[in-house]
């Protein structure tokens, strides 16, 4: 179980991550020729899952639960970005 300390840090890389590759796609040269924003929260899912591998500290036992958190935080996070920059 992940204490609300660990997931508030995971949260941060997860909405620091997707806003920064949001801000990036937004620009259409920056964007490859199989790029979707439907596709976007879950290329956003593994990719904060990635940057918190790499950047919170966690122990060997709860970093299954951290990179799961993270997968569903980031696949949240741009998802409703996406919605609410669609509608």
């Amino acid at each position: 179980m992940l204490s609300d300390k660990k997931k508030m840090e995971i949260s941060l890389v997860c909405h620091a991550t997707v806003g920064n590759m949001m801000a990036t796609m937004s620009n259409p040269k920056y964007r490859g020729a199989n790029f979707t924003w439907e596709r976007f929260p879950e290329m956003m899912a593994e990719h904060c899952k990635t940057q918190v591998f790499m950047s919170v500290p966690m122990t060997e036992r709860l970093q299954k639960h951290c990179l799961e958190h993270a997968e569903q935080t980031g696949r949240e996070i741009a998802g409703s970005w996406v919605k609410t920059m669609t509608e």
